[in-house]
Parts: structure tokens; C-alpha cells; sequence
């Protein structure tokens, strides 16, 4: 019998000792499942992170670029404002004009006339 009673209690330990491997594989399984699924959840909250990061980057590189190009249409005025104010000045404009430098000249060789008219 004591045989007997050996065997059976091997057979017993035996069957507990399957049972708790597979309990062991089974808890395996599902520690690489909650693994892969928080793997998974992770690399959609960086896909989706580096989305929005693009689209800020996106939006602000427009908004650089519109404010670049209204500093300058406020460049082009300003510059344009000072060129139209210098060249609008009638001494400026005046005195450049082909006209009025041949009646300057016109008028100063009237004076040396008169002037040489005088001394004789």
C-alpha cells in the first residue's frame, strides 16, 4: 500500500504542478497582452502628440510669415512715404528740373551782362 499511497501522491503533486504552470503561462500571456497593449496606447499618444506638434509648427510658421510680410508692406510704405516726401519738396523738385536750370543760367548771364555793361 505504501507504494500505492507514493504514486498517488506523486500523481497528485504531479497534476497540482501542471496545473499551476499552466496558471503561470496563462498569467504570462497576460502580462505580455497588457504589455503590448499599453505599447500600443503609447505609440498612438506620441503619434498623435507629434501630429499636433506639426500642426502648431505649421500654424506659427504662417503666422511668422504673415507678420513678416505685413512688416514689410510696412517697410515698402514707410520707405515710399520718405521718397514721396523728398522728391515732393518744390526747392527739390525745382532745382532739378532741366527747365529751371537753363533759367538759372540764362538769369546769371544776364547779370555778368549787366555787370559788364556797368564797369564799361
Amino acid at each position: 500500500m505504501p507504494i500505492n499511497k507514493n504514486i498517488a501522491t506523486m500523481m497528485e503533486m504531479s497534476s497540482y504542478t501542471y496545473d499551476k504552470l499552466w496558471d503561470l503561462i496563462f498569467a504570462t500571456l497576460s502580462n505580455f497582452s497588457w504589455t503590448q497593449e499599453q505599447a500600443e496606447k503609447m505609440a498612438q499618444t506620441y503619434i498623435e502628440q507629434r501630429k499636433i506638434n506639426r500642426d502648431e509648427a505649421t500654424k506659427i510658421m504662417k503666422e511668422i510669415l504673415t507678420q513678416t510680410r505685413n512688416n514689410q508692406q510696412k517697410i515698402k510704405e514707410i520707405v515710399e512715404e520718405g521718397i514721396n516726401s523728398v522728391f515732393s519738396d518744390s526747392l527739390f523738385v525745382e532745382y532739378f528740373k532741366p527747365n529751371h536750370i537753363s533759367k538759372k543760367l540764362d538769369e546769371l548771364e544776364k547779370k555778368i551782362e549787366g555787370i559788364k555793361e556797368f564797369k564799361q
